[in-house]
């Protein structure tokens, strides 16, 4: 029962009352967060929202004696309007509540059964019910456990500001009630309301802290918390609700029934919304879910009418034309493809639209697969097996890019540009046996907001010969007052061109959208050509081609014009299994297929260039590390080539041979007057390369010597 109601005796009431009033003075005044990224600061103070529904709590208290306090509220709390429930207030309007409560049970039992989300986290969807128990007997037992932290021990009540690790992540893990997932997944699967009983509790806790007490912290209505909390609301609620095996007193159900209430409030305020990020989303599908699973919420009609008609708008504006999430990161991309699914599995959203760009999105994900199974990690992603994120039925040629070719049916296409997005996958031709041995580079070149951006504009990851070669810098963990967090967003820490030892723009005002220009395939070889003119840090125009013959080498050309003078470095990170050294010619490392290494040399300009190999370097700067799960740096090798002047051409071959072949580099040309690159390198049969013309209607590209892709030639229009 909430605390300001009911009260034995007039001491106790008068004791809860002055404690309330002295939260409620104490409380700062009310603020409104605004529209976070992934990154922003979570808001100290309530929201105006919030902050005006708990003086309404307030005032309900105070407007007569304690014994009808719980009349008062169920009164508050559910829709007056609503015709259906004359019967429920008639019984609050004679202090019945728990007729009035037995009333609203009823009309829920004769409900069917709803579907709710449980999206977020995804990795626990597709847990073993087995481990599931094992997950939800540890949390109890022992405490809350997130990422690679130990438990944090719960007692009630529980210490909902606690920060034990000095995490934002894990502080808002536990206010988003992440520790519930694996009760609230056994009961739906096992239809066992002893499931319940933790859920309930510790709900009920968080709503007589956060709204009997009024106390506030700053993940206590951070937009994603509060949005997922939402949806674990609605899956309590319904099942206190309408399952009968599912004992919560009369107390317990009218603290949950506020929280509901103050939950739509905060949820249907417009201004709350982080609109640009897909935090809105789940703020927006956790008001659908909560609207679904108590209709006779106050204001509950409008929020649900205003959580569907904003979800199908927030969707459309999350991804390109082309069904390519804007967040600049595969794992997130697979995340929102998930959700959308469930909401459209579940029945929450039904819309025909949605469901042609949920096909559209979920074909894309091929894209983003290296042959080992592991999704890219540009952008804040960490390694993840492509098949133990998705969570929806996979399409057969999806099926077969997850299986690594043991099942489904082969992708009839080799490559992908997205134009409109700044994504371009290539590979050597589905057919390569065993599919892992095959070639992956992919590429980002898109700038659509600061959300899950990193400083990464050009990067690209390398896969080849059955191992990873060329690597992201990943995620590390969401703390940018972390010199690691700082590293891994940093434009040295990915396979890209630093500017004066600075980070290009991640303000919102610089976004470019997409920037590549032209792409596509030529004479058994991919290119991808990209541009922009950056404004802010330094004046600088940069263009970017990459040329690549799967299984054989790719070129990275990059050509940077300034009216000012500048330090250029052309960054190159490699898989930390790869052992780099370097020589007066460049780069190499042995691989382990055969006996064939990488080999990195510079093809033009190469007399006056600097070229320096780092490892897990501390100081002066980290560098020569990469993020490949949370919370963790593992060393590996950066190579870098360095030129200053106003204007600098990098012309670089990574090459996959004979390490006893004797690569050197050959006659490269720049033809400015018809905008063609002739890029030339000797082996001891002869020369090879190829040309590359920069035209308005796209790039040309022809090879020097012919030799096709394995089997076939891809074939794929550019998108």
């Amino acid at each position: 029962m909430i605390a300001f109601s009911k009260i034995s005796s007039r001491s106790r009431r008068d004791c809860g009352l002055l404690l309330l009033i002295a939260a409620w003075i104490i409380l700062p005044l009310p603020a409104t967060p605004g529209h976070f990224v992934q990154e922003a600061v979570a808001a100290e103070n309530p929201p105006a929202v919030v902050a005006d529904e708990l003086a309404s709590f307030r005032r309900i208290v105070k407007a007569g004696p304690a014994n009808r306090a719980d009349a008062r509220l169920l009164h508050h709390v559910l829709d007056t309007r609503n015709t259906e429930l004359a019967p429920i207030f008639r019984a609050t309007d004679l202090n019945r509540v728990a007729a009035a409560l037995d009333q609203l049970r009823a009309r829920h039992r004769q409900r069917p059964r709803q579907r709710f989300l449980q999206v977020f986290p995804q990795e626990t969807l597709n847990d073993s019910t087995e481990h599931l128990d094992t997950l939800a007997t540890a949390c109890v037992a022992h405490g809350f456990s997130f990422k690679e932290y130990p438990p944090h021990a719960l007692s009630f009540p529980i210490h909902w500001q606690a920060d034990p690790f000095h995490d934002r992540g894990w502080r808002f893990q536990l206010n988003a009630w992440h520790l519930l997932d694996p009760h609230l997944l056994l009961y739906e699967r096992k239809n066992d309301p002893a499931y319940l009983a933790f859920p309930v509790r510790i709900s009920v806790d968080w709503s007589r802290q956060h709204i009997t007490d009024a106390k506030q912290h700053n993940f206590a209505w951070y937009d994603m918390a509060a949005g997922r909390r939402a949806a674990q609301l609605a899956k309590i609620l319904d099942a206190a609700l309408g399952d009968p095996a599912v004992q919560v007193t009369d107390a317990d159900l009218i603290q949950l029934l506020a929280a509901a209430r103050i939950h739509v409030q905060y949820l249907s305020d417009t201004s709350q919304i982080a609109w640009h990020s897909n935090h809105g989303l789940a703020q927006l599908a956790g008001l659908l879910a909560l609207t679904r699973a108590v209709p006779e919420l106050s204001g509950a009609t409008a929020g649900h009418a205003f959580a569907h008609t904003s979800l199908k708008k927030l969707f459309n504006k999350h991804f390109t034309a082309e069904g390519i999430h804007k967040e600049h990161s595969p794992v997130y991309h697979v995340e929102l493809v998930n959700f959308l699914w469930h909401l459209l599995d579940t029945g929450l959203i039904a819309d025909a639209p949605l469901q042609k760009l949920y096909q559209s999105a979920s074909a894309n994900i091929i894209s983003y697969v290296h042959p080992n199974g592991n999704l890219s990690r540009v952008g804040d992603g960490d390694t993840n097996l492509a098949a133990e994120r998705i969570l929806f039925p996979p399409s057969p040629q999806l099926e077969f890019v997850l299986s690594r070719s043991q099942r489904g049916v082969r992708p009839d296409t080799a490559f992908q540009i997205y134009r409109k997005s700044g994504y371009a996958a290539f590979r050597s031709d589905w057919q390569q046996t065993p599919h892992t041995d095959g070639s992956y580079l992919f590429f980002a070149a898109g700038f659509h907001s600061r959300t899950h951006k990193q400083a990464d504009d050009f990067t690209f990851e390398w896969a080849d010969l059955g191992q990873e070669l060329l690597i992201d810098s990943g995620k590390f963990r969401y703390d940018k007052k972390s010199l690691q967090r700082q590293y891994a967003m940093s434009t040295r820490a990915h396979n890209t061109v630093e500017i004066d030892g600075q980070d290009f723009s991640r303000y919102r005002l610089d976004a470019f959208g997409s920037a590549i220009t032209a792409g596509g395939t030529a004479d058994g070889a991919y290119f991808v050509e990209a541009e922009v003119d950056r404004k802010r840090f330094f004046k600088t125009k940069h263009c970017r081609i990459l040329v690549f013959q799967p299984g054989q080498w790719l070129a990275v050309i990059d050509q940077l014009h300034s009216p000012d003078p500048h330090k250029f470095t052309q960054w190159f990170h490699f898989a930390p299994e790869l052992t780099v050294t370097a020589d007066n010619t460049g780069f190499s490392a042995p691989l382990a297929v055969g006996d064939k290494s990488l080999q990195v040399i510079p093809l033009y300009g190469q007399e006056t260039l600097q070229q320096t190999l780092i490892r897990g370097q501390h100081q002066p700067r980290l560098q020569g590390w990469t993020s490949l799960d949370y919370g963790e740096l593992t060393p590996n090798h950066a190579a870098s080539f360095t030129a200053r002047g106003r204007n600098a051409t990098f012309i670089t071959l990574l090459w996959l041979g004979d390490p006893r072949a004797n690569l050197h580099p050959g006659n490269t040309q720049i033809h400015k007057q018809i905008d063609t690159i002739h890029v030339r390198w000797r082996l001891p049969d002869g020369e090879a390369g190829f040309d590359y013309r920069r035209l308005k209607s796209g790039g040309k590209l022809t090879l020097l010597n012919r030799s096709p892709l394995a089997n076939r030639p891809p074939a794929a229009p550019v998108r």
